[in-house]
């Protein structure tokens, strides 16, 4: 049996290599080949697909909340797990996001503003520095975002404390 195989093993290795080539041509995906990864589908909510570049951009959107010291934000939106992922926060950003707007609850220019001005992150003497303020704003490109998408993360900070405001507020009875 042995000597039938070595004296065949050319003509077997053939078979094998066939086989082998014919089964990746029917069961491989070909839709994978050639693919972006940053353009591959991550996860979806309310419908609409996100893709990888999307996840690393709100992991930046996060990494630019701890810069901030918007830490009672990322908790809220973190959640009970703190894995080291960031993934929870984001999920819960974009549903924040969504919701508030369903909502109408926005914050507007002057209230970012004045949100700007309190926070610890460009107030290092308990005062106003602008000159920590514009640093950040020099460093946005390294996240991949501009001034807007500041304002807009600090809206959110914003518009989270007015929706807390709203659903912790008590309701007094009126009679019927």
């Amino acid at each position: 049996m042995l000597s039938f195989l070595r004296k065949h093993q050319y003509g077997f290795m053939l078979v094998v290599a066939i086989v082998v080539i014919v089964a990746f041509t029917f069961f491989y995906d070909r839709n994978d080949r050639g693919a972006n990864p940053r353009t591959q589908k991550a996860f979806s909510i309310y419908g609409k697909d996100y893709n990888q570049g999307d996840l690393q951009r709100f992991g930046s959107t996060f990494q630019l909340a701890q810069r901030l010291g918007l830490y009672e934000f990322i908790g809220a939106l973190y959640g009970e797990r703190l894995d080291g992922s960031p993934r929870d926060f984001i999920y819960n950003l974009i549903i924040l996001r969504k919701e508030t707007d369903k909502l109408g609850i926005r914050a507007s220019q002057q209230e970012i503003e004045a949100q700007i001005r309190e926070m610890p992150a460009f107030s290092p003497g308990g005062s106003f520095d602008q000159a920590a303020f514009d640093n950040l704003k020099a460093s946005l490109g390294s996240y991949g975002f501009t001034v807007e998408d500041l304002y807009n993360l600090i809206g959110d900070n914003v518009a989270l404390k007015r929706l807390r405001e709203l659903l912790t507020a008590s309701f007094t009875p009126t009679a019927l």
